[in-house]
C-alpha cells in the first residue's frame, strides 16, 4: 500500500490523524484477535490482507456511506476468512518450507488440491454408509453438466429412494455438511499444511 492510499485510509478512519493512527492499531489488533479465534494462520497476514482490501473499496469508491470503521473491517474480514479456508496460500506469503525445491512438475497448488481431496475422501469414510452415499449421489447430481430439469428429477429419485421429499433430502444434505463435513475438512486441511 502506497502513502497517499494509506492516508486516505487514515482520513476514513478518523479526521484527526493522531486518532486516526490509534483507531488503525485498535483495528488491526481486532483483525488479528478475529482471526486467531478462527484458527486463519498467520493472522496478523490475513488482517494486513483484510486491510488492503478495505482500502482498495475505499479508493474505488465503492463504500458508499460512511460506515463504522471496526464493523465494516469485520465484515470485510469475514469474507477473507473464508478464501482463506478455501486456499489459504492465496491471502498469505507461503513459507519457505512450502516451495517444491527441484520438482518443477509439482507446485503448491497442486499440493493444496491433492490435500483436498484427501480430506475431503477421509471425511466421507468418516460418515455413516448411508450418510455418505446419499451426499456423494447428492452432489454428483447437483454437480453435474446436465440441464436443471434432469438434474431435478435425479434429485427426485435419490429423495424417493431414500423415503424423503425433495426438501426433506437437501436439508438433511446441508446439515450433514455443516454439522460433520465442514469442521472434518477444515480440521483435516489445517492438520496437513501444519505438518507439512
Amino acid at each position: 500500500m502506497d502513502k497517499e492510499s494509506f492516508d486516505k485510509f487514515l482520513a476514513w478512519l478518523d479526521g484527526d490523524r493522531k486518532n486516526a493512527a490509534a483507531k488503525h492499531e485498535e483495528c488491526r489488533h481486532a483483525l488479528i484477535d478475529f482471526f486467531q479465534k478462527k484458527g486463519c494462520q498467520p493472522s496478523d497476514e490475513c488482517a494486513d490482507a483484510t486491510i488492503d482490501r478495505t482500502v482498495k473499496i475505499l479508493l474505488l469508491g465503492k463504500m458508499g456511506e460512511r460506515k463504522d470503521p471496526v464493523s465494516y473491517l469485520l465484515k470485510v474480514a469475514h469474507f477473507v476468512r473464508l478464501e482463506y479456508l478455501r486456499n489459504p496460500a492465496s491471502l498469505v506469503d507461503q513459507p519457505v518450507e512450502w516451495r517444491h525445491d527441484g520438482d518443477d512438475q509439482t507446485n503448491d497448488d497442486d499440493w493444496l488440491d491433492q490435500r483436498r481431496r484427501e480430506c475431503m475422501e477421509k471425511c466421507l469414510q468418516d460418515l455413516p454408509p448411508e450418510h455418505r452415499e446419499i451426499v456423494t449421489r447428492y452432489y454428483e447430481i447437483r454437480t453435474a453438466p446436465e440441464k436443471a430439469i434432469s438434474k431435478a428429477k435425479k434429485l427426485e429419485q435419490l429423495a424417493q429412494l431414500h423415503h424423503k421429499s425433495h426438501n426433506a433430502l437437501r436439508i438433511e444434505v446441508h446439515r450433514m455438511r455443516s454439522e460433520k463435513l465442514k469442521p472434518c475438512l477444515e480440521t483435516c486441511f489445517k492438520n496437513s499444511i501444519n505438518s507439512r
